[in-house]
């Protein structure tokens, strides 16, 4: 029965997602230290990755506490290895200095007022418009998914504009950048 299995399921899938940050950042990362002509460095963080992962696989499965979630332990393990010790040897090898709070402080700020936004705007719509959510597509948690979707999207702009997360580099390469950045520093949120 598929809704037994939804209790299994979930916090597995939820455990996989913190992979999805960790897998979006490796790529890049892997990319600049091929670009800076060291490819070796992530094919041999991948291979010790691995080793780790297959490892955790093997000793955590077989604990009946932890059982499939000890693979989604090995796979968290395995992006971490990654992304730490290829961030480390970019840095290294191409002697640039990276400003945490910009690149990771910031953004993560801007993240948590987003989900959270998002969070208590689908349960605000849901507690105003409570309705049965089989009987068609357009229902009360659709639509609430939309307007948190929307609402979320404009917050983690206006959190990362006031908490001075963007600079006029960011801006000034896209289309209309150039009025966008004048406008922004009128308004002292970029520098």
């Amino acid at each position: 029965n598929s809704n037994e299995a939804i209790p299994v399921i979930a916090p597995i899938l939820v455990a996989y997602g913190i992979c999805t940050p960790l897998f979006a950042i490796s790529t890049p990362i892997t990319n600049m230290l091929q670009a800076v002509g060291r490819a070796d460095i992530p094919m041999k963080t991948v291979g010790a990755a691995a080793v780790c992962k297959i490892l955790c696989n093997f000793i955590l499965v077989g604990i009946p506490g932890l059982n499939i979630y000890g693979a989604v332990i090995g796979t968290i393990l395995f992006y971490v290895i990654i992304v730490s010790v290829n961030l480390t040897m970019l840095v290294r090898v191409s002697k640039v200095r990276i400003n945490i709070a910009s690149v990771f402080v910031k953004p993560l700020i801007a993240a948590l007022v987003c989900g959270l936004t998002a969070f208590a705007c689908h349960g605000a719509v849901a507690k105003l418009f409570p309705g049965d959510t089989t009987v068609s597509i357009v229902n009360s948690d659709t639509i609430g998914t939309l307007i948190a979707v929307v609402l979320a999207a404009f917050t983690y702009i206006a959190t990362l504009l006031l908490i001075k997360g963007v600079v006029a580099d960011d801006i000034s390469g896209l289309p209309g950048g150039e009025k966008a950045v004048s406008l922004l520093s009128k308004w002292q949120l970029i520098d």
